[in-house]
């Protein structure tokens, strides 16, 4: 226990002096200054454009909304910045010739990583309590439960943790600050725009073709009227669910289906009506659903496999008088895609894991003595 206790001790001397090397820059405040008030602008920006395109409901529908464009707007700056904080962590102290002074200290490699780590996700954290007195305002409106909206919060600090651990590694890689800030940037954006793309351009992979009875009308000009009769017919059918994994660590897809309040076991939509109806009939009036349960919604869909049965029959018309296509009962046949459950954590495991390499990649190349080094890397 007091090796594991000096051990860790260590490791908060080193996140202390990356803290203090921050905190004492005034680029760093004034980040913090700027930050705060473009959030302010944000927020009170959509305020105001909702107060005065919106009715009477206008405030109303956007505290129901302010969660998500809080969170989303701290969400991708945090993507751009919690990043930068370690993608030129160790070779900049390596051209700066400041990382030898710690690499000659008794701290182990993966003390020094850690360190570096945990000092740059703290800083990090930074935008979130910047951001609190607008938090507080969005979860005190919201009339979703509390935990959930706290769920959320969490969730983006362990991405932030996540992506500080990705730019620790390719700060160990490349010899140069810039190469190493710039792939970090490429990464993050693959991470928030190329996995959705990649998994839109593998849908055509996933199709097959199966033979199912459709109905098919045929059309009348005498007394112009159609009649329906069923014939079998080769149909494409798209199994997404076996891709749907690639873009579970989005973490866009992670936010949104950590903190959408989207629960097809508990709420229903009332046709007409823009709320939601709890079935255990207490009554409460629920909020629209936002962008980010449309997103979790829209990932529990990617993942529903397409129905075993494809038949489907000639509708029973159900009305006489000025028959529409709302007025058939195409029965049971019909694809139901119900609400498959929750895999933020999935996506947040697999961002995790990618932090993880990137911290024992730079503990590694952290060790000293470091053996062979790579082209164009110095010891001071």
């Amino acid at each position: 226990m007091n090796g594991f206790t000096n051990w860790w001790r260590t490791v908060g001397v080193l996140v202390g002096l990356e803290l203090r090397q921050r905190t004492r820059a005034t680029r760093w405040r004034i980040l913090l200054g700027v930050f705060f008030l473009v959030v302010s602008l944000v927020v009170f920006g959509s305020l105001w454009f909702s107060s005065t395109t919106g009715g009477d409901d206008a405030y109303r529908d956007w505290a129901e909304n302010l969660y998500l464009i809080v969170m989303g707007f701290v969400g991708f700056l945090g993507l751009v910045i919690a990043p930068t904080m370690t993608a030129t962590s160790i070779n900049g102290d390596r051209k700066d010739a400041t990382l030898a002074v710690v690499q000659a200290t008794p701290a182990s490699g993966l003390q020094l990583a850690a360190g570096k780590l945990l000092g740059a996700w703290i800083a990090s954290c930074a935008l979130l309590a910047v951001s609190t007195p607008y938090l507080v305002w969005a979860i005190a409106e919201a009339n979703y439960p509390v935990g959930f909206s706290i769920l959320g919060v969490v969730v983006v600090a362990l991405l932030f943790l996540t992506y500080c651990g990705i730019g620790l590694g390719l700060s160990a890689l490349f010899s140069r600050p810039i190469g190493s800030a710039a792939i970090t940037q490429l990464v993050m954006l693959f991470l928030l725009i190329g996995l959705p793309v990649v998994a839109v351009m593998l849908v055509p992979t996933t199709e097959t073709q199966v033979m199912a009875n459709r109905p098919t009308w045929d059309y009348d000009p005498t007394d112009q009227t159609s009649t329906c009769r069923v014939e079998m017919r080769e149909v494409t059918i798209q199994h997404t669910e076996r891709i749907w994994w690639i873009v579970a660590p989005n973490p866009a897809v992670v936010l949104a289906d950590s903190a959408a309040q989207r629960d097809a076991g508990r709420h229903a939509r009332r046709s007409g009506e823009n709320v939601y109806v709890d079935t255990g009939g207490d009554g409460l009036r629920r909020p629209q659903e936002s962008a980010l349960g449309a997103l979790a919604g829209g990932v529990s869909e990617f993942r529903t496999a397409p129905a075993a049965a494809q038949d489907r029959g000639c509708p029973e018309k159900r009305s006489d008088d000025y028959p529409r296509y709302t007025d058939y009962d195409f029965g049971p046949g019909q694809d139901t895609t119900g609400y498959l459950g929750h895999t933020w954590y999935l996506g947040l495991l697999a961002n995790l894991a990618l932090g993880g390499i990137g911290l024992a990649f730079a503990a590694r190349r952290l060790r000293v003595p470091a053996g062979t080094l790579p082209r164009g890397v110095r010891i001071a």
